[in-house]
C-alpha cells in the first residue's frame, strides 16, 4: 500500500506498508492504522486529504 498527498505525490516517512513489513494479529489477519499514534501496530502517518493505493496480487504456483 502506498500513500499519496492531495496533489498526487507519494508521502514519505513511512510511505508504504506491505506483507513483509506488517505485523500480523494473533489470527493471522493484518490491521492497518492511519494516524493511530506511536502505540498502534502497523501505523501509517498520513497527511490531511490523503489517498491510498492498495495492490493485491493473486498467489501463483512456485516455479
Amino acid at each position: 500500500m502506498s500513500i499519496y498527498n492531495e496533489a498526487g505525490w507519494v508521502v514519505t516517512n513511512p510511505f508504504n506498508m506491505n506483507s513483509a513489513k506488517a505485523k500480523p494479529n494473533a489470527d493471522g489477519s493484518i490491521t492497518l492504522n492511519f494516524n493511530g499514534g506511536d502505540d498502534a501496530i502497523n501505523n501509517i502517518t498520513v497527511p490531511k486529504n490523503w489517498n491510498a493505493l492498495f495492490r493485491c496480487y493473486l498467489p501463483k504456483r512456485c516455479v
